[in-house]
């Protein structure tokens, strides 16, 4: 009996192997022999790998779906699966061996009926698995020869090379290199001296302190960065002033008035104005004493200006099949925004009359009472009114013609 190994990646990041075997019949009794296991290929790009760590020892049997071995690549760390039952015959690389090429035997692998004493290893394996099974040669000795190369004292030259920073933050390049060599942090930050800015202690410094490079390439790109950390303006020179002639002068100063643009003029702001005769006024004042609360003039134009200016800010529904109350309020513009400023001047000041509490306002019985003609010589008093329209509205002069024609109506009574 034989078996063939047939691996197979798992779209989880797990690595299947399957037994194939074929059974033959034979007159003489054969002996069991082994399966090599090779390294996996966890990807398609892979050309070698480590063992992180073996999940049986050897002897042990295993079953379908049992993690054998957990394998490591530059990129993660995947577990192998068996997909059918077998002994974990022998180990060839162990725990932490390193840059293994991908096909490389690392165990060999028996049926679960075989007998692991009687077993048959391959005769090509058995010289070359004694050179495979040392680990030693995976594992770094570069660290225990590493301090006879450092051990003399690294002089600093041009403060190139410094007292690494205890309090400092390695670089995953220099974290990925010391753990890789075996060197703590401690011992790399008390032994290596750093050629980084402030105490950094760069790769090329373990590189160095592991004797994997030369002195003058951990320092030459330190002494480069620190030659040109400061701009050099020894060497500029200023340009020559040329002494320019009085016509040249005047030229100069004429084109840069003429470069400069001129300021542009503030538009003068629309102004809507229009007098109206307050005489009717008078006369309603004259002809409601004793009904209703006594008013002046200024009382009755400003409460006309405040009415009328609500009036003119209200919506009045326009005669158009393209007109849309509900479309209006999206597009439109919103009713707070100040339309027009309105002033106003009466031209004849009035006398003081006392108001009376309790009576109701002039406004109330604006379309009940009516006038009749004063019988006295009054001046008749007039208002100026000035609307000062905001122009970014829109509709700002349209509501002033509305303002207007309203108070109109109020100052006009009949």
């Amino acid at each position: 009996m034989f078996s063939v190994r047939a691996f197979s990646r798992a779209s989880t990041g797990v690595v299947r192997f399957q037994n194939v075997n074929v059974r033959l019949f034979h007159a003489s009794v054969l002996r069991a022999a082994a399966t090599k296991f090779g390294m996996p290929a966890m990807s398609p790009t892979m050309d070698k790998g480590g063992v992180v760590e073996w999940k049986f020892k050897e002897g042990e049997a295993y079953s379908s779906g049992d993690v054998l071995l957990e394998v490591e690549t530059d990129k993660a760390q995947i577990d192998v699966e068996a997909q059918d039952d077998g002994i974990l015959a022998k180990i060839l690389l162990p725990n932490g061996s390193k840059d293994i090429p991908v096909g490389r035997t690392i165990a060999y692998l028996a049926e679960p009926e075989d007998d692991i004493s009687k077993l048959e290893f391959p005769k090509e394996e058995a010289t070359e698995a004694p050179k495979k099974q040392e680990p030693k040669k995976q594992e770094p000795k570069k660290p225990e020869t590493a301090p006879k190369k450092a051990s003399k004292p690294i002089s600093a030259e041009a403060g190139i090379f410094n007292k690494a920073n205890p309090s400092q933050t390695l670089f995953p390049s220099v974290s990925t290199l010391l753990e890789s060599n075996g060197i703590s942090k401690e011992d790399a930050l008390e032994k290596i001296e750093a050629t980084g800015p402030n105490g950094r202690l760069l790769k090329g410094d373990v590189l160095f302190y592991l004797g994997k490079i030369s002195k003058e390439s951990a320092g030459a790109i330190a002494t480069y960065f620190k030659a040109h950390e400061k701009l050099d303006l020894s060497n500029i020179q200023g340009a020559p002033i040329k002494a320019e002639s009085s016509d040249s002068a005047t030229e100069a100063k004429s084109s840069s008035d003429a470069a400069v643009p001129a300021k542009p003029s503030i538009p003068e702001p629309k102004v809507i104005k229009q007098s109206f005769d307050l005489s009717s006024i008078v006369e309603l004042r004259e002809a409601s004493l004793g009904k209703v609360k006594p008013f002046t003039i200024y009382e009755f134009v400003s409460e006309a200006v405040k009415k009328s200016q609500t009036y003119a800010l209200q919506r009045h529904p326009v005669k158009s099949d393209f007109y849309d109350d509900l479309f209006e309020d999206i597009i439109s513009i919103p009713s707070r925004v100040d339309r027009f400023k309105v002033n106003f001047k009466i031209n004849q000041p009035e006398s003081k009359v006392t108001p009376s509490v309790g009576q109701p306002s002039i406004f109330d019985l604006l379309t009940e009472v009516k006038s009749a003609p004063s019988t006295e010589s009054h001046e008749t008093p007039t208002v100026e009114v000035e609307l000062v329209i905001n122009e970014q509205v829109a509709d700002a002069e349209e509501k002033a013609k509305l303002f207007m024609k309203k108070f109109d109506e109020f100052v006009n009574v009949t």
